[in-house]
């Protein structure tokens, strides 16, 4: 007699909305002779959120062989059920397979507004603020956080910024971040944040901080007045190394002229 059965029983698989997994069965020929060739496990009932046909192949009596399904969420919490099928008489056999399918609920954030400046100096810091929403069906994960994952110019974005503990569906929040322009950088900047979590990973949009760099002509002022005091500097020292050398004593003074 043709039989055979899942040897868990039932298998239960949590899925992403969006998202497929593969699931491992494990049959068991519990029968009295082999299973044929061109077996078959066909999906007899419940939604398509996995194959409606998976070959099977010849199974011995009191044998085992793993069956694998790719199954896909989407359908909320749902249950399919599979059976064997002769080949011969299309006939099913053996105990039917229960796959239950349970939705995995994810955190979602949604950037509902942005604010930040075109332009800054070199030097200057800059606000960057967000307000984001918690637009999913879940709270947002206790350990979730804003952190930095790209900065086109380094040293200038802050790593992360916290955020409030727990923010449940429907709720705002607003974060905001300062940013220091390059003091030796022009151009177009741009910073990255998503939010993440330890536990969850990273979820939702992702908060943008874009501005462009101008010079700064008083930062270029201050360099070179910096860049020649340190040359007078240099030449004082050569000169009381020179003096040294001859055994002449240096006296350094300064001379203020007026008029």
């Amino acid at each position: 007699m043709l039989s055979g059965c899942a040897v868990e029983g039932q298998i239960q698989i949590v899925v992403g909305r969006g998202e497929s997994r593969v699931v491992t069965l494990k049959l068991v020929n519990d029968g009295t002779v082999s299973w044929p060739q061109h077996t078959s496990l066909q999906l007899a009932a419940g939604p398509s959120c996995g194959p409606h046909v998976v070959e099977v192949p010849v199974v011995e009596v009191g044998s085992c062989v793993d069956v694998e399904l790719e199954v896909c969420g989407g359908e909320g919490r749902c249950e399919m059920w599979y059976v064997l099928v002769d080949p011969s008489s299309v006939q099913a056999f053996g105990s039917p397979v229960r796959v239950m399918v349970e939705e995995e609920v994810k955190a979602e954030c949604l950037v509902v507004d942005c604010e930040t400046v075109k332009s800054a100096r070199q030097g200057e810091y800059v606000k960057c603020s967000w307000v984001v929403c918690n637009s999913g069906r879940v709270a947002w994960p206790e350990d979730a956080r804003i952190t930095l994952f790209y900065q086109s110019v380094e040293g200038c974005a802050p790593e992360g910024v916290e955020i409030p503990s727990e923010v449940l569906p429907g709720q705002t929040v607003e974060v905001e971040v300062w940013v220091k322009a390059a003091e030796d950088f022009v151009g177009s900047f741009t910073g990255l944040y998503s939010l993440t979590s330890p536990s969850d990973g990273t979820f939702g949009e992702v908060l943008k901080c874009e501005f462009e760099v101008e010079d700064f002509p008083y930062m270029k002022a201050e360099e070179q007045e910096a860049e020649e005091q340190d040359a007078g500097e240099q030449e004082e020292l050569k000169a009381e190394e020179h003096s040294e050398e001859e055994g002449v004593e240096v006296i350094a003074c300064s001379v203020v002229c007026e008029g």
